[in-house]
């Protein structure tokens, strides 16, 4: 007899209890969706460019790739989106040893045609530039630095990268320029 009236009472802490698990396996799931990055807004930058000469003048082309790698749509805002490119000299010092000095090339806009990147989409944008040093200064070139920003408006993300000037090869004599 005192199991038939004890009945009703683990059936309502069997009640109890799924209730409290389902409220406690929410309250995990929501803790877990506040605090992981899955859905935050988060782009890769992927900056890269070469410098070519063309017959005495210097080009710098290069791409910017952003990928959206958050499960959110980020909007592309004009205003603070761009790369801007500066040429790195190597300056002599008389006094000891030479220093770098960074000076500004160009800043470019990017990404104008794009409103905005879908979850899991690479969009890239290509640019190109002409460095600005006379040839007999080309020896002092180190290289270029670029540095990408992209903005949403209430977020800036933004990439560096250093390409290096591979001076040319000088061949020795003919037989240098036949392996050429």
């Amino acid at each position: 007899m005192s199991f038939l009236t004890a009945r009703p009472s683990l059936e309502s802490v069997d009640t109890a209890l799924k209730c409290l698990a389902v409220i406690v396996g929410g309250l995990w799931t929501y803790l877990n969706y506040v605090r992981g990055r899955t859905f935050r807004k988060r782009l890769e930058l992927t900056p890269s460019g070469a410098i070519t000469d063309q017959g005495g003048t210097l080009v710098f082309t290069g791409q910017c790739v952003a990928k959206n790698v958050g499960l959110g749509k980020i909007p592309i805002v004009q205003r603070g989106t761009g790369v801007t490119i500066y040429a790195l000299r190597l300056v002599p010092n008389p006094g000891g040893t030479p220093y770098t000095r960074e000076d500004l090339v160009t800043a470019l806009s990017l990404f104008e045609r794009h409103g905005w990147v879908e979850p899991g989409e690479a969009i890239a944008d290509p640019f190109f530039t002409i460095l600005p040093i006379p040839a007999a200064e080309q020896a002092t070139l180190l290289g270029v630095r670029t540095v990408i920003l992209i903005s949403n408006g209430k977020t800036v993300w933004s990439a560096s990268q250093i390409t290096q000037f591979q001076k040319p090869k000088i061949p020795k004599n003919t037989q240098d320029m036949e392996e050429v």
